[in-house]
This record gives structure tokens, C-alpha cells and sequence, in this order.
């Protein structure tokens, strides 16, 4: 049992507050234009890497909060609240000071521009944030002063380095690819492109540039709470400064309300940002490295990849689109096709098919969001041996879920993983629980 003095309590918490952290942590900064994902590097490309040096950016990553809540909160009363169209911690800053005495938790000041960092960083930098802002009372230079003690916060997070540290020890099961891990090295602004010719000299071959650019909340129309990172990566061949490759990815976590995030000395905060930097790192070396299009191929019933078995695909008679079909339990087996299908022998003319061993499967389940987009990643497993799954926790009753498998092998003796499954005409595929 948690002693009752430990971390932020339920009861603990007023309504008063929370309005007060929300009032400081809404400030607006648009996360840029979306573009299509590149293509992950070919394998003529992979061969010419030779040893790998990460390198890690050395700029603070921008501080944002976003979300349906955010807009109509800027569009209505807080519109007022500053000049333009962001309400940035200068808007803020004041009052977030003014109340902190009230509240009595060092959390709120980093809130407000990052959601739950207070609950990484340690008790040291929860202490200076405090001593920095106890007593300010109402002088001169508050706004100065918040914004200082966010970014010497971020600053003693280490966000960057960490990053890269993760990205290195997922690295090590890459058996073909010789990788070091560099300091010091990268830009010191999202704007600096380096081409990393001084690397050259100390024989790295190809720099791996990490950039987290910006992290966050996400506010949505419930006032629940989610924290997102978007990180850059980019592939720099270091004898010329060609740029490989380079694509954004971003992490978000499933919402939370604002107590969730704060208890017990911010142990769920503590536990996401983990999670974040273990999910991006794996994405980012499964695409730079690993993934590849192996003979899956398109299916006349208009998927990419391998077929659902259960549930079925059922499309709606109207619209062709997907539709959410009832599983039989919260607890389903779900079942696809086996790797090779019937048809990829007949096809295979070049003998691929022998390059390829090892198969297992890769499971993805996700959280329909209000909007029924694929929200939350609520399930995943890797390595799966066959092509059958019975989820092995108990998923909530009437609640929809999207879904995925890929193909994960040895191709050329080289790990390798194939694109997730889809549907051409609705994405992921998709499955309702029973009621209870």
C-alpha cells in the first residue's frame, strides 16, 4: 500500500487546481506540415553504411501543447489571453508563479509547457525548479524567471543523449552494423544541417543524427491528457554529406487524466517516458535497418500483406469501408494467414523464397479513438511462432480496436520485417468486443 503522504493524492486535488493547470499548460504552437513517409533506406543503400556514428542533438527540444481542448479553449475565452495566434509561457508565466504557493506541488511549473516532466526528472531537479520559484511573490521578471527554470529542467532531463542511448542499446541486436556512439557531435538548432565531414576522418562512414524536436501534452475534448515526443532522425553519408534519408516520428501515449499523471510522486509520468523512448527507438532502427519488402504481395480481397483470418474483413454495403465486426470474447484469437501462402510458390520464379527463414509474426492492437482513427497502442508482441494469437489480457467490453500483423524473418541471413497488414480501402482492420 502507497503511504498517504506519498506523491498527489485523489482527494487532494480540487477542481480549482486543475482549472489553474490548465489555464497555464494551453499555449498553442502548430507541430508543422505533414508529409508522406519516406521510403526506408534500399538495400544497395544498407550496404554502404559501414560503422554508424549516433549522434545527438544539443538544442533543448521545444516545449507544445495541442490538442481539440487547446483550440476551442484559443478561440474562445483564452483568446484574450495574448496577443496573436499563440499563447506561449510569457502569457502565463505570471500567474502560473502567483498561484504556485496555492497548489503546493512543483509539478505545476513544468506542466505547464511539458505536461508530466517534473515526474522524470529527479528529486534534484524537482528541488531547484522549487527553491527557484519559492518566495518569488509577485517581482519583477516572473516571466523571465519560469521560463528559465523550464528550460534548466529540460536541460538536466538529458532528453537528447538519452535518446540516442536508447536508439544504441537497441542497436546491439544488429548483428551486421558496427555502431558508435558520438558526443558533442550534433547541431546545436533544429535548423543546423550538419554534413558530418569531420567524422570522415575519425571513420565513421555514416552519421545517424537524432533530434528530438518537441515534446508535450495533448489535451482532448474530455480534458484528458496524453504526452507526445516527436523525434528526427537522419542518415548523412559522412564523404560527401549526401542526406540519406531523414523522416520524423512521434510517440504518443494513450490519455490520462490530470491526477493519473501527477499521483504518487508522478510514477506514471516516470513510467511513459520510458516507454516513449523504447518505442521510438525501436521503430526508428525496424525502418532504418530492418524493414523491406519482402513477396507478400497485394490480395485480390484488397489487402496489403497477410490476410485476416478472424475476424473476417466485412465491409459496409454503402461505403466499402471497413466495419468494426464482434469478436466472440474480450479475450479473442486472432488468426491470419501463414507465411508462404500457396501463391507466393507458385510465384516464385528467383527462388526468394529459400533466402527467407526464421518466420514469426508481429501483433499490433490499438485503441479506436473518438473519431475511430487508431489511437492508443494497447497491445503488441513480437515474434509470434504461428499464425494465431489469443490476447492474453482481458480487453474491455463495447470497445472498438483496430489491428495489425507483419511478418518478421531472416532474409540473406539478415533480420528483416515486412509492412504492416491493411486493408487498400480502410487502413488497419478492425474488431468490437462483446458486452458484458
Amino acid at each position: 500500500m502507497v503511504p498517504a503522504k506519498r506523491g498527489l493524492q485523489m482527494r487532494k486535488i480540487r477542481p480549482k487546481q486543475i482549472i489553474i493547470w490548465f489555464s497555464i499548460s494551453l499555449f498553442i504552437i502548430q507541430l508543422g506540415c505533414a508529409h508522406a513517409p519516406p521510403r526506408p533506406p534500399a538495400k544497395t543503400e544498407r550496404a554502404q553504411f559501414g560503422t554508424i556514428g549516433i549522434v545527438s542533438s544539443r538544442f533543448i527540444p521545444e516545449a507544445k501543447s495541442r490538442g481539440t481542448f487547446a483550440k476551442e479553449w484559443l478561440s474562445g475565452a483564452g483568446k484574450g489571453a495574448a496577443s496573436g495566434a499563440e499563447i506561449g509561457i510569457k502569457g502565463c508565466g505570471m500567474f502560473a508563479l502567483e498561484m504556485l504557493a496555492e497548489i503546493g506541488h512543483p509539478l505545476v511549473i513544468l506542466l505547464a509547457p511539458c505536461l508530466v516532466l517534473a515526474g522524470a526528472v529527479g528529486g534534484a531537479v524537482v528541488g531547484g525548479v522549487w527553491g527557484a520559484v519559492e518566495g518569488a511573490g509577485k517581482r519583477a521578471g516572473k516571466v523571465q524567471q519560469i521560463e528559465a527554470v523550464v528550460n534548466n529542467a529540460l536541460s538536466e532531463l538529458k532528453i537528447q543523449e538519452t535518446m540516442a542511448e536508447h536508439l544504441l542499446k537497441t542497436c546491439r541486436g544488429l548483428e551486421n552494423y558496427r555502431f558508435d556512439l558520438l558526443k558533442e557531435e550534433g547541431p546545436t538548432s533544429p535548423e543546423e544541417k550538419l554534413t558530418y565531414g569531420f567524422l570522415n576522418e575519425k571513420g565513421i562512414d555514416t552519421a545517424l543524427e537524432l533530434s528530438v524536436m518537441s515534446l508535450g501534452c495533448e489535451v482532448g475534448k474530455d480534458w484528458s491528457i496524453g504526452f507526445f515526443m516527436t523525434v528526427r532522425t537522419r542518415l548523412i553519408r559522412t564523404i560527401d554529406g549526401t542526406e540519406v534519408y531523414c523522416r520524423k516520428f512521434e510517440y504518443k501515449s494513450g490519455n490520462q487524466n490530470f491526477v493519473s499523471w501527477a499521483e504518487f510522486d508522478a510514477q506514471k509520468s516516470r513510467e511513459e517516458f520510458a516507454c516513449c523512448y523504447k518505442s521510438l527507438a525501436e521503430r526508428i532502427v525496424e525502418e532504418v535497418f530492418l524493414l523491406t519488402d519482402l513477396p507478400l504481395g497485394p490480395r485480390r480481397e484488397g489487402t496489403h500483406g497477410l490476410q485476416p483470418k478472424y475476424p473476417e474483413l466485412r465491409y459496409n454495403f454503402w461505403s466499402t469501408s471497413l466495419e468494426f465486426v464482434e469478436v466472440d470474447s474480450v479475450q479473442p484469437e486472432l488468426q491470419w494467414e501463414a507465411f508462404p501462402r500457396a501463391e507466393n510458390r507458385e510465384a516464385d520464379d528467383t527462388g526468394v523464397l529459400s533466402r527467407i527463414s526464421d518466420v514469426s509474426y508481429d501483433l499490433k492492437i490499438w485503441k479506436a479513438d473518438e473519431n475511430d482513427l487508431p489511437g492508443e497502442l494497447v497491445y503488441t508482441r513480437r515474434g509470434l511462432p504461428g499464425p494465431s494469437h489469443r490476447i492474453e489480457t482481458s480487453l474491455p467490453p463495447s470497445t472498438k480496436y483496430f489491428w495489425s500483423i507483419r511478418l518478421r524473418s531472416k532474409m540473406d541471413s539478415h533480420f528483416r520485417v515486412s509492412h504492416w497488414a491493411l486493408s487498400r480501402k480502410g487502413g488497419y482492420f478492425r474488431f468490437v468486443t462483446p458486452d458484458q
